[in-house]
């Protein structure tokens, strides 16, 4: 929904729903499935970003992020078609972390500059902000910590990859405390 991101939500959720089961299914039959995170990723990163801009007063912060999306996905492309082997995927998702990362910090910016936080405990945007806030900084740290201690100790490394399905549930969990905080 182009005119309000916002009210569209629902379709991200779904979609992240729907990826989530495809990869089940491809796991318990052992089909490579990283492939379609990374495609995911940059359908999250589209529309997380367009979540932002239309939330951002700042117009020309509002260009930079779209113009973000343009340059992940290029880095996207490029991973898949040929540094797979360099790059691996995980790259891909600690960038989009990265991204996430300076979108809330700048929405957060934006809510204090602009004292936009009167009854911030309604906002919507604000508790996906803070959801987004904490799994992206420690998605960032658990993957790539992670992988770097795979290459030494793969049981070590399968303990700290646990903390990103806790990662995961606080991210969804904010999306619920802001609908349910939204609604009231």
């Amino acid at each position: 929904y182009y005119g309000n991101p916002i009210k569209s939500i629902w379709i991200y959720l779904l979609l992240n729903l729907l990826i989530e089961i495809i990869v089940l299914i491809l796991r318990k039959n052992k089909i490579e499935f990283l492939w379609i995170y990374n495609w995911f990723g940059v359908i999250e990163y589209y529309f997380i970003s367009l979540l932002y801009s239309f939330s951002f007063i700042n117009t020309k912060i509002k260009k930079i992020t779209n113009i973000s999306f343009v340059i992940y996905l290029a880095f996207s492309i490029v991973n898949h078609l040929y540094l797979k082997a360099l790059f691996v995927y995980q790259y891909c998702f600690i960038i989009r972390c990265m991204l996430f990362t300076i979108l809330v910090l700048y929405y957060f910016y934006e809510l204090f500059r602009y004292d936009k936080i009167a009854q911030i405990n309604h906002n919507l945007m604000f508790w996906i902000s803070l959801g987004f806030f904490f799994f992206s900084t420690g998605s960032i740290f658990i993957m790539g910590l992670g992988y770097e201690v795979y290459r030494i100790d793969k049981e070590l490394a399968q303990i700290i990859f646990l903390f990103n399905p806790i990662l995961n549930i606080y991210l969804f969990l904010m999306f619920i405390v802001g609908f349910y905080a939204n609604r009231s």
